[in-house]
């Protein structure tokens, strides 16, 4: 199975701290226009509350918020309690690296990070856990950068 992108990329964006650096690999392995639309548009926030359901699914960053709904009027002092989730979809992908089906819940922020990385395993692999915001999707990473480094040693 040939894939089109290399352990040692792969690796050096788990272990990348800087934003900076993490910019120029991108530009390294994806060209200038694609990379820094990626690193405008597909950071997570890494703040706040994380819900259970975020963490079982890639949501990117993206949070259910919470607050009120006010009168038209602006005068009346009603007030509603109002929260906003993520527009989140329901996907199957294909994993060349595992070999296997992945279905899980997504935001479609991630779909469209997703198309812009070039592929599912792409996405995983290349970006930052902190970005990732889940527990699935770092469980992911670590399984696709072991058989990654499997296949590589199997070559040697």
């Amino acid at each position: 199975m040939a894939l089109s992108f290399s352990l040692r990329a792969a690796v050096a964006s788990v272990g990348v701290t800087s934003n900076r650096v993490s910019v120029a690999l991108r530009a390294q392995r994806l060209g200038p226009a694609m990379s820094l639309s990626m690193a405008r548009d597909c950071q997570g926030s890494g703040s706040g509350s994380v819900s259970g359901r975020q963490q079982r699914q890639l949501w990117g960053g993206r949070r259910i918020v919470f607050g009120e709904r006010r009168a038209e009027d602006k005068k009346s002092p009603i007030k509603s309690p109002r929260r906003w989730e993520p527009n989140v979809v329901p996907k199957t992908f294909k994993s060349e690296v595992l070999g296997r089906n992945i279905s899980t819940k997504v935001t479609t922020r991630v779909m469209r990070c997703i198309d812009k990385a070039g592929g599912f395993d792409r996405y995983i692999l290349n970006t930052r856990d902190k970005d990732l915001d889940s527990a699935f999707g770092v469980r992911l990473k670590q399984e696709m950068v072991k058989v990654l480094r499997q296949q590589e040693a199997a070559d040697k």
